[in-house]
């Protein structure tokens, strides 16, 4: 895994917690090596270093992975990992990781926000309260619906976790399908079991990465495959969703609401349908933030530095095949 035993170069990008070069230093010192951190105002800052830089803590473009003959490791602080370029990684042998399990907890809590709020009517109660006007409506419940939760990875079951106290019973589409105690069905991803599983989830939960395969998933023929009122919730990347199709299936009547954490174009420019579509919810990719994320990112990656330090194989490794 490591290059050599001698000082190793650690690159951080913007955005990393402020006591993270202490704890590199601390890390890779008891990984038996000394450490050379070089701070990273963006990624043009990282030109500079290219030559030098062995672990990398940010991004860089596929135009810069041939240029940085030392690079062995480059680690994600997100757990979505579709803004690197993967195949440029792959090619040269370069390990990726990312910060898988640092959002679950934070992510199934939002998903649950977000579906609570549309099926409890609450975005209409506020803007109610904003006008000082007093209009008494039914809101829906959860209670003996069945949940779909669209990619069953360890945010996915995070919020099955939760689920299970509001929803009659859970629906899950997994990549490699296995039991679980809290789905009562499992669905592989081929497209005629996804729509099987869209058909018979009165509210669905999307967790999936952005790869080939998920790009585009959820088109005009999945999302009229879900009951007419059911509520998407997207926390998973945006690039899952076809916009038009989904503002479509709003401004129809077919879908009852989309809580939109990652929305099809991420960030969602003003001139998007989808603002004005009736019953959305947006929230600016917030869903995975919360108190101490940027302290817990920097202990998970000190952690993954002692054991490249060391020679140890590394948690969190992403298959690049796969792209997560």
């Amino acid at each position: 895994m490591r290059e050599s035993a001698g000082r190793v170069v650690v690159a951080i990008g913007r955005g990393a917690s402020a006591d993270l070069p202490n704890a590199v230093r601390h890390a890779a010192l008891e990984g038996g090596r000394e450490a050379d951190v070089r701070l990273l105002g963006g990624r043009d800052d990282l030109e500079a270093h290219l030559a030098d830089v062995e672990v990398l803590y940010g991004s860089l473009r596929a135009d810069q992975v041939p240029r940085a003959a030392r690079l062995r490791w480059v680690h994600a602080g997100s757990a979505g990992v579709d803004h690197l370029p993967l195949a440029e990684l792959a090619a040269a042998g370069i390990t990726l990781t990312n910060a898988k399990g640092l959002h679950d907890d934070a992510m199934a809590e939002h998903a649950l926000a977000l579906l609570l709020a549309l099926v409890r009517h609450i975005p209409e109660a506020v803007r109610g309260q904003d006008r000082r006007a007093w209009r008494r409506y039914e809101p829906d419940a959860l209670a003996g619906s069945r949940l779909g939760i669209l990619g069953y990875g360890a945010i996915g079951r995070a919020v099955a976790l939760r689920a299970r106290a509001f929803v009659g019973e859970i629906w899950a589409v997994h990549a490699h399908p296995r039991p679980d105690p809290l789905v009562a069905r499992t669905f592989g991803p081929a497209r005629d079991e996804l729509l099987t599983f869209l058909a018979g989830c009165a509210h669905m939960v999307a967790v999936l990465p952005s790869t080939p395969r998920t790009r585009g998933l959820l088109d005009a023929e999945a999302l009229a495959a879900l009951p007419r009122g059911a509520r998407l919730i997207n926390i998973g990347r945006g690039s899952l969703i076809v916009e038009e199709a989904l503002d479509a299936a709003l401004r129809s009547g077919h879908l009852g609401g989309a809580g939109l954490d990652c929305p099809p174009r991420d960030p969602l420019p003003p001139d998007s349908p989808l603002w004005t579509a009736p019953g959305v919810l947006i929230t600016p990719h917030v869903g995975g933030l919360r108190p101490g994320t940027a302290a817990r990112g920097m202990t998970l990656f000190a952690a993954n530095l002692v054991r490249y330090c060391r020679g140890d194989p590394l948690e969190n490794r992403v298959d690049l095949a796969a792209g997560y």
